[in-house]
């Protein structure tokens, strides 16, 4: 999977499998009976509850095995992201990694306290910074991707490599879609969380 690379939050949603890959021609009935509030378990067909439910798993686990580097999930990947293109603006890590310029930021100064990280301040805009991963923070992504690449294969094993591909293409829809409506809010603050 590295040629097409799927970080932890791609993979976010493995439980949707049973929402999303028995859909029919019958859109509508399906429909009706994920939004049918008298289903006994409308809670658990609930893409925003399974979804989240799933996240959570994925990151605990994820947490779990990276316990013993000393970095969490939303660490390593905005280190992952800043090792794969070097020199990034704060706001380009954050869009990457799909969280808030804020959190981003408190992040990165971890990372920096940490030792894997460090911000220049960029030549054309002096109230930019770029970041870059330290010979540290290389080494750390050398010993853990391998970890988060395992455990991606592990979690995707219980799916066909279509299945998987078709989840990835329903998630990245529901982003879009999400997006576009984020957008059309008239008090959005276009801000990625």
């Amino acid at each position: 999977m590295l040629g097409n690379r799927c970080t932890l939050t791609e993979v976010v949603v493995n439980h949707i499998v049973n929402i999303t890959t028995n859909y029919t021609n019958d859109g509508e009935k399906r429909r009706n009976a994920i939004t049918d509030s008298t289903n006994s378990d409308s809670l658990e067909r609930s893409i925003g509850f399974v979804m989240g439910r799933t996240y959570r798993k994925l990151t605990n686990t994820f947490q779990h095995r990276l316990r013993s580097y000393g970095i969490t999930p939303d660490q390593w990947s905005i280190l992952y992201h800043v090792g794969q293109a070097e020199g990034l603006m704060q706001k380009d890590i954050a869009e990457r990694a799909g969280k808030d310029r804020p959190t981003t930021t408190r992040i990165l100064d971890h990372l920096t306290e940490k030792g894997w990280a460090y911000k220049q301040a960029d030549a054309q805009d002096r109230r930019s910074f770029l970041v870059f991963a330290t010979e540290e923070g290389k080494r750390l992504l050398a010993e853990t991707t391998p970890i988060e690449t395992a455990f991606i294969a592990e979690v995707s094993s219980c799916m066909a490599d279509e299945e998987y591909e078709g989840l990835l293409a329903l998630i990245r829809r529901i982003d879009d879609k999400l997006e576009r409506m984020r957008e059309a809010e008239p008090d959005s603050d276009r801000e990625t969380t």
